[in-house]
């Protein structure tokens, strides 16, 4: 059993969301010291990626994101399904690639974590042509530089 610490932090969102439930994303991390680094695969939040290495604030009990620190080389994309029947084939497709992915709470989006090894620009090309299908739709919500 993996008794290390972990942290909710709490992350707030930007742009236009549906609703008022969706202000702000609790993400996982680990202690490292001074810092915190991103223990989960972010679904909304954009420009942090698993892995990298955040600041906090602490308000009220409650730990809140300050500012990336460093970068850990991963990138996250989310993948939004509008044809069920591909869930399978394409997340399999994923993780024979190099990638990592996490299920919402809404059946047919992923955050899937994209490790600086992986040939992004292969995995995109796959995915473009699932879009131009319109099986799925993916955005990009941290990519490594």
């Amino acid at each position: 059993m993996d008794t290390e610490l972990r942290i909710k932090v709490n992350f707030p969102l930007e742009g236009n969301y549906i609703d008022e439930l969706y202000k702000n994303e609790m993400i996982w991390t680990r202690p490292k010291g001074l810092f915190y680094e991103i223990d989960n695969i972010p679904f909304y939040v954009r420009g942090i990626a698993l892995g990298d290495i955040i600041t906090v604030t602490s308000k009220n009990g409650e730990y809140c994101f300050k500012k990336l620190e460093t970068e850990s080389g991963n990138s996250t994309i989310r993948v939004l399904f509008y044809n069920l029947e591909y869930i399978n084939e394409v997340m399999k497709y994923l993780e024979d690639n190099g990638c990592t992915w996490e299920g919402s709470n809404i059946k047919n989006l992923f955050a899937v974590n994209v490790p600086l090894k992986v040939n992004y620009t292969l995995l995109s090309s796959y995915l473009d042509g699932f879009m131009n299908q319109n099986i799925l739709e993916y955005e990009e919500g941290c990519i490594a530089q």
